[in-house]
């Protein structure tokens, strides 16, 4: 939005919502509900936080009113933009490679301060030939106690109308709203401890209830529990809820989930549902192909099944296929062989969807681990692959016109430091999260932990992105 446009809105404020005696009696009275779901509800959410200071009544409005929260979203288009969020492997630095690094990092140092950056949430733009990233909310921003650099393990991140929920090794459950640099920590919960010897016990969604407006996430875990009648302990599942803003603690549902979910696979988010990928080896019950995708709805907090799309030739299996949300539609990719197509079944329902096979990529060259659509525009996808430990991950656009993927966003070139007590050490951003990106004008609540638990410390990172 330009100078001339911000001023002309800001004008409003003498016609409406701001009552001032000294406003001209030949200009009319706008209502603040006219202004704020017609007006401010189509302005950036840059922009709406610097007209906070117009008046109080726009600050209230623009802080806490939940009617101008819906009609923002609703006048939000469809994500068109990438949010990344680089994960830092750390390690300490030998002495050959200090000593080697010295000189260089003395010249690079001026320049270093200059360019340096914190750990957070990089912003791509399009079109699919842009390569540079912008960082729009960075670890310092975050509030007093979080300015942290979270060890998140594989996937954990989940998101919903510009939204961001972080989940760390450590436990702990991190509430992010990049557009407005704001940042909460969830309340700790049982359900975050890991059973012994027990490697990704959790799953987290993120959606909004579509009757109360609410935003709620969600947690699937695997927990050991001791059976009194033999002695043993036994591995259970268990879903817990968290309605932001409104509960105090994660509740936990009465009712196990039906089937259980492949641990670190985050929920897609459609429709007041949230979708996961059923682990087809741990069914039990002598159950040996899953029924479909295990949904959980936000509404009355319901379990239920999404059928499957109807493939075949191979049949659908589900630890080498995934489910996302594109341009409000229900999205089940797969990878098929011996040529490596990327099937893409498009759904329109989270209930009864109707399937269809939109798109069948045959001319791509994939790494092993399976590509995952996360942005769709008009002129091409998006897609993400995840790195292994001793690869990057990249994002790639390709292209419908041309049949042709290119390399986006070079997520490799990112690197940092990382500073503990012990001093400072290397650190290599090989790990990327790469979700839709969208303005979300919601405001997160203070949100205190109750002192059940205390949170584990994490160590403070700062990122380095060259130009």
């Amino acid at each position: 939005m330009s100078g001339a446009d911000e001023g002309a809105v800001a004008a409003v404020a003498a016609t409406g919502g701001c009552i001032s005696n000294k406003r001209p009696r030949s200009v009319p009275h706008l209502p603040m509900e006219i202004v704020a779901t017609e007006i401010l509800a189509r302005l950036t959410v840059k922009t709406l936080l610097r007209f906070r200071s117009v008046c109080k009544a726009w600050r209230t409005a623009i802080s806490s009113d939940l009617s101008l929260v819906s009609a923002h979203q609703k006048h939000q288009p469809p994500p068109s933009s990438l949010l990344i969020f680089p994960v830092l492997m750390c390690g300490r630095p030998d002495d050959d490679h200090r000593r080697c690094c010295a000189a260089e990092e003395e010249e690079e140092e001026e320049e270093e301060k200059k360019s340096c950056s914190s750990m957070g949430f990089y912003l791509w733009d399009p079109p699919l030939a842009t390569s540079s990233v912008t960082l729009v909310h960075a670890v310092d921003d975050m509030p007093p106690g979080e300015r942290r650099c979270p060890r998140v393990p594989h996937r954990a991140l989940a998101h919903c109308d510009g939204l961001v929920l972080v989940a760390t090794s450590e436990g702990n459950v991190h509430l992010f709203n990049p557009s407005a640099r704001q940042a909460v920590t969830l309340p700790w919960s049982p359900g975050g401890v890991a059973p012994p010897n027990f490697h990704g016990h959790q799953a987290f969604g993120l959606g909004r209830d579509p009757r109360s407006g609410a935003y709620k996430a969600a947690r699937y875990f695997h927990r050991q529990v001791l059976v009194v009648a033999t002695g043993c302990h036994e591995l259970t599942t268990g879903m817990e809820v968290f309605t932001v803003g409104v509960d105090r603690r994660w509740r936990e549902m009465a009712m196990q989930p039906p089937y259980p979910v492949i641990p670190g696979r985050t929920a897609a988010s459609f429709k007041g549902s949230l979708i996961w990928t059923v682990d087809e080896y741990h069914l039990g019950g002598g159950a040996t192909s899953a029924p479909g995708f295990l949904r959980l709805s936000l509404e009355d907090e319901a379990f239920g099944v999404t059928p499957p799309p109807p493939c075949s030739h191979p049949r659908l299996d589900y630890a080498c296929c995934g489910v996302s949300e594109l341009r409000g539609e229900l999205c089940v990719f797969r990878m098929v062989e011996p040529d490596s197509a990327l099937e893409m079944w498009m759904g329109d329902d989270a209930v009864s969807p109707r399937w269809e096979l939109r798109h069948a990529i045959r001319d791509a060259v994939w790494s092993s681990n399976l590509p995952r659509p996360v942005l769709a525009l008009d002129d091409g996808i998006v897609f993400h692959v995840q790195g292994s430990s001793h690869y990057h991950g990249y994002a790639c656009g390709y292209s419908f016109q041309t049949r042709a993927f290119e390399e986006i966003a070079k997520m490799h070139s990112l690197r940092g430091y990382h500073y503990t007590r012990r001093g400072a050490s290397i650190a290599v951003a090989n790990k990327f999260f790469v979700i839709p990106y969208r303005e979300s004008l919601l405001q997160l609540p203070c949100l205190v932990p109750p002192p059940t638990e205390p949170a584990a410390a994490l160590a403070t990172t700062s990122l380095h992105c060259p130009r």
